[in-house]
């Protein structure tokens, strides 16, 4: 079994990547259903934009370690922010405070970040 995982690292880490990357695409695509108005001065905008461009960057594997950075940041702003200072005060426990799917974000895009593309990416860093 161990040698099976080591001899397909590859191929688990591109459907780790698409999966994630499929994911961050509909959490950008309901931001922008949820809100009816969605305006250029609203945050949920560009959030909305790093969200379906990043996802889609990350599942073809164009400039996926600068793009995983950037999903990070936005990741850990949002679980900060908008999460654990959010408008119910301060509430650390993302299982309370609804943040553990920015903190799953968060921390699957420094894997990806730190791993690069691997294996069917457009682009090789």
């Amino acid at each position: 079994m161990k040698q099976f995982l080591k001899d397909n690292e590859h191929h688990f880490h591109f459907i780790f990547r698409v999966v994630i990357g499929l994911l961050f695409i509909l959490h950008g695509t309901m931001k922008w259903g949820a809100v009816s108005g969605l305006q250029v001065t609203n945050l949920m905008f560009y959030a909305g934009v790093i969200e379906m461009l990043g996802g889609l960057f990350i599942v073809v594997g164009l400039f996926v370690r600068t793009t995983a950075v950037i999903a990070a940041l936005e990741m850990a702003y949002a679980f900060v922010f908008v999460h654990t200072f959010g408008s119910n005060g301060f509430n650390i426990n993302p299982l309370q405070n609804n943040g553990e799917a920015a903190l799953l974000f968060l921390v699957s895009f420094l894997v990806i970040a730190a791993t690069g593309p691997t294996s069917w990416s457009v682009h090789k860093e």
